[in-house]
């Protein structure tokens, strides 16, 4: 909720090629992660489930010396924009370049928190994150209009919250140094396909920014507020199944894997389902500017139905470390997206990329849970 309250501030804060304009710095900034071994945090909330305390220093630790590749693409980003004379793009990239990588590896703390079934505390220090977060942006907002002190407050702000509840997780919940000794190649793994997570995410607004402007990246982001946070929400309370996972045998979660595919549809329909009815009263109210963002945004809250079952393929996929898998279904949905996004957003816009991004994502959701049953019962 109030990553919705950010937009809504932002979006009726800016006009619609400001907003874009704001969005796109963000879309830019978030492929400095490539460098940056973002899928090592998956190995955390597994280790930790098995008494591994010593995997969240060396994740963090193996992360920020890492850090310095996603420094040099921020640099080579915003002397590229400064040199062209958009001093906005090149600031507010070297601003985020410089604590991003740093901001994203000391929130490790919550996969810890979530792997040590630390819940309570995971929820509010999060929580408490967030709305520190949250203040800083409506500091900003009051003091200026500027894009770049705006990130600048926010990026080093929020750096500072995460560096802060980091060392009260080490502090209060390291309880040993233990770590598997194959962590580092899992890390690498995971990594490697977050590198393709991340081109695959981001593509689509990418291909609307570059080939169709701000305008209609700042409506497709309306478009997408409401959906991509229920998304997000869902997907993290199946991150919570994962130490439960981690103690099962493939045979017992092969005996309850169809009715949890099938509550989780379910689940997940009902919600689109309750979307798509409010979707219009709720936009024209928060979102005054973006009527023409509802269509789109109804037709993308069809990806809610998939939520819970996504996030429960991908559990068992991380929580029983089936590698080859998760490459499997890392790079067949995600090379198809990037393909369909690539074609269809060229010659036709925002609904190409609405019919290339749903019918990826409903593809490789189906073979993932094929495959996946198919793989677990054969191992059984």
């Amino acid at each position: 909720m109030l990553a919705i309250f950010s937009s809504v501030l932002l979006a009726n804060f800016f006009n619609k090629n400001e907003y874009g304009d704001y969005k796109y710095i963000f879309i830019l900034g978030s492929l400095f992660d490539i460098a940056g071994l973002r899928g090592a945090s998956q190995t955390i909330s597994r280790a930790a489930s098995r008494n591994e305390d010593g995997i969240l220093q060396k994740i963090t630790s193996l992360q920020i010396r890492w850090a310095s590749l996603s420094l040099v693409l921020a640099i080579i980003f915003s002397i590229y924009y400064l040199l062209h004379g958009n001093y906005t793009l090149g600031l507010s990239l070297f601003f985020l370049g410089i604590n991003r990588p740093f901001f994203l590896a000391f929130r490790n703390y919550q996969q810890y928190l979530i792997g040590k079934k630390i819940f309570k505390t995971f929820f509010l220090w999060s929580l408490l994150d967030a709305i520190f977060s949250l203040v800083l942006l409506l500091s900003s907002l009051f003091l200026t209009k500027n894009v770049i002190v705006i990130i600048g407050i926010t990026a080093f702000g929020s750096l500072l919250t995460s560096y802060y509840f980091y060392s009260k997780t080490k502090k209060y919940f390291v309880l040993n140094e233990n770590t598997a000794s194959g962590f580092l190649k899992e890390s690498f793994h995971f990594s490697f396909l977050e590198v393709i997570n991340i081109i695959a995410g981001q593509i689509d607004k990418l291909v609307l920014y570059n080939f169709y402007g701000s305008e209609a990246l700042a409506i497709y982001a309306i478009a997408q507020a409401f959906p991509t946070q229920a998304y997000v929400l869902m997907k993290s309370i199946t991150a919570t199944f994962i130490p439960k996972l981690t103690n099962r045998t493939r045979l017992e979660i092969v005996k309850s894997f169809n009715i949890r595919i099938i509550q989780a549809l379910s689940f997940g329909g009902f919600v689109t389902l309750a979307y798509i009815l409010l979707a219009p009263s709720v936009i024209r109210i928060f979102f005054p500017k973006y009527i023409d963002a509802i269509f789109y945004s109804q037709i993308l809250s069809l990806d809610l139905c998939l939520a819970i079952a996504v996030g429960y393929i991908g559990a068992i996929v991380v929580s029983q470390k089936m590698i080859r898998e998760n490459y499997l279904f890392s790079i067949s949905g995600n090379f198809i997206r990037i393909a369909l996004c690539l074609v269809f957003g060229f010659f036709g816009g925002v609904k190409a990329i609405l019919f290339a991004v749903l019918f990826s994502r409903f593809t490789a959701t189906i073979y993932q849970i094929i495959t996946c049953k198919a793989r677990i019962t054969k191992s059984t």
